[in-house]
């Protein structure tokens, strides 16, 4: 968790592993709390041999994505063989990810 806090807002980031979001889990969901805005980014690591196995899988995978996004958190996937590779990558396309999500909800909040 980290607190950046303003002459007039406060901007609380966190890390939750394993987040329910509706009635699936996410991975992990990086958010914030601005005033009275939350917003984030799902992040999911999927393995290969387990969420590209089957069409039962697949359809499962993209209800949750959806679920996600209407509860108004965008789903990030990156597969296993990515992140073991480059993780400083995956972590740089989260954070310009999260830096857009972000601008978005502090624009509609009236900060700027």
């Amino acid at each position: 968790q980290k607190d950046i806090h303003g002459p007039t807002d406060s901007l609380t980031f966190w890390i939750t592993s394993q987040a329910t979001i509706v009635k699936y889990q996410a991975d992990f969901l990086l958010w914030f709390h601005l005033g009275t805005h939350i917003g984030g980014i799902a992040v999911e690591c999927d393995g290969h041999a387990f969420h590209e196995k089957n069409k039962e899988q697949a359809s499962r995978d993209k209800a949750r994505d959806r679920a996600f996004l209407k509860a108004g958190f965008p789903v990030m996937r990156f597969s296993g063989s990515d992140i073991f590779k480059d993780p400083l990558a995956c972590a740089a396309e989260v954070k310009e990810a999260l830096s857009e999500v972000l601008y978005r909800v502090s624009k509609d909040g009236g900060l700027f």
